[in-house]
């Protein structure tokens, strides 16, 4: 048998069940070389595998995964197509996997599956450019692919011009390697010596004259040539104009001071300078006595509260409504302890019934319109702790009922038709908006002392 080349080795991949053909390849059928089992992807997320592509996470519904293999599982890139076993596992419902070249559309599904199954299939893939793709129609799957082989293109039909079938001995120079169906072929041969050196071949033509080359840096300055004798003196030129005059000098000093000359008439008025900016406002006064026929509210301590506008007597305890001196109408109860006042039935968007920085809070119109409302009438919240007034109202002290947005809790007035205290609810129902408003700014005392003292004139 001829060496096939000198130092070098020969691999030939071999079609299992086939005779050994040429050296050179040439278009023909498609030989699989096996190779031992090698895990490429796994996507399961407690198996640790590779990161993305070839690991987590799992294939979502109608997603589509690019893999190169080129380099992975001893797959080199001539291959053309490699056989895989495929498997799909922990479905999240029906639905198939196609695998095919990248960028190819595929034309049929390689496995189908139906929710929490794990099916597997082999499968041949072609490849583009040492890529292929595996997408997921219809349900996300975890999938797994396995690599058993790969096709190279080209079958052995020569070698060193021998053709038909041969038998191939093993011997000091030839390995026969039964796992991957390929033959080796060593040719350890050693260098010959170096031949005599031929004859001196004809000078060839002589070639096209080359660019003519960038010019060259200006050479450095000569030394200066010895200084010319002296010419004769010309004439005296026209006399030229006077300069400007020179400085000012420096002022002498002062002499003695003259005797003071009479008083001058006296000069206008100048205009009157810009007003100062107002001074603070002066805090509230005390309320002044009662007008006649005047009916006031005074407390135990003879501090008026506000005229009289009527008297109740429900759910425990009597109250008045007072209009006090700064024009709120306030319910007072009559042992002056404000705990003891009743709810009105308020909307909260917190869910305490409590009014913090960004909460609000609302009356209840117990219907969808635009109902009208005295712009200064006070409401006692007693999970708040404070009276509650109406947060806008037009020029007429007219405040209007709006949407109450948000709301999550109510707070009820006491009665046997709705569970008291603040309980969860929604409406969509109307109110007038609420804010907090101190007892000054209603124009009562800081504490009221009870009971009471109602007018008897």
């Amino acid at each position: 048998m001829n060496r096939a080349g000198f130092g070098s080795t020969l691999c030939i991949s071999v079609l299992a069940g086939t005779s050994l053909w040429a050296a050179s390849a040439s278009p023909g059928p498609t030989a699989l070389v096996a190779v031992d089992p090698c895990r490429l992807v796994d996507t399961r997320t407690d198996y640790a595998w590779e990161a993305t592509p070839y690991g987590p996470p799992r294939l979502e519904a109608n997603t589509t995964r690019t893999f190169d293999i080129v380099g992975k599982c001893g797959v080199p890139a001539e291959a053309t197509a490699v056989a895989l076993n495929v498997t799909a596992t922990r479905t999240a419902g029906p639905g198939h996997l196609a695998i095919y070249p990248t960028g190819i559309a595929p034309t049929s599904s390689t496995l189908n599956y139906v929710a929490n199954e794990t099916v597997a299939n082999s499968a041949v893939a072609l490849l583009a450019s040492g890529k292929f793709d595996i997408r997921a129609a219809a349900s996300a799957t975890d999938v797994i692919v396995d690599v058993l082989g790969y096709y190279n293109d080209g079958v052995v039909t020569s070698l060193n011009g021998a053709k038909g079938a041969l038998t191939i001995t093993g011997g000091s120079n030839v390995t026969v390697s039964t796992a991957s169906g390929a033959i080796t072929i060593d040719a350890p041969l050693t260098t010959g010596p170096q031949g005599s050196p031929g004859p001196q071949g004809d000078p060839g033509p002589t070639g096209p004259q080359g660019a003519t080359g960038a010019t060259g840096p200006a050479g450095p300055t000569g030394p200066a040539g010895p200084t010319g004798a002296t010419g004769p003196a010309g004439p005296q030129g026209p006399t030229g104009a006077q300069g400007p005059a020179g400085a000012t000098g420096a002022t002498g000093s002062a002499g003695p001071q003259g005797p003071t000359g009479a008083q001058g008439p006296t000069g206008d008025l100048g205009p009157a300078g810009p007003a100062g900016a107002a001074g603070a406002t002066g805090a509230t006064g005390p309320q002044g006595p009662a007008g006649p026929g005047v009916a006031l509210v005074k407390d135990a301590n003879d501090v008026p509260l506000g005229k009289l506008v009527s008297f109740s007597n429900g759910y425990g305890t009597w109250t008045v409504s007072v209009l006090t001196s700064t024009g709120y109408l306030v319910p007072v109860p009559g042992d002056g302890n404000l705990a003891s006042l009743s709810n009105r039935q308020t909307y909260y968007t917190s869910v305490d019934c409590t009014l913090g920085a960004t909460d609000r809070a609302w009356i209840n119109s117990g219907n969808n319109r635009a109902a009208p409302m005295y712009g200064k009438e006070a409401v006692w919240a007693g999970t708040v702790g404070s009276y509650l007034v109406p947060k806008t109202a037009d020029a007429n002290l007219v405040s209007l009922a709006a949407a109450m947005p948000g709301v999550q809790a109510i707070l009820n007035n006491p009665s046997t038709s709705y569970p008291t205290g603040c309980n969860a609810t929604t409406t969509t129902n109307y109110g007038w908006e609420l804010r907090t408003a101190t007892m000054a700014e209603l124009g009562l005392p800081a504490t009221i002392a009870g009971p009471l003292k109602l007018p008897v004139d």
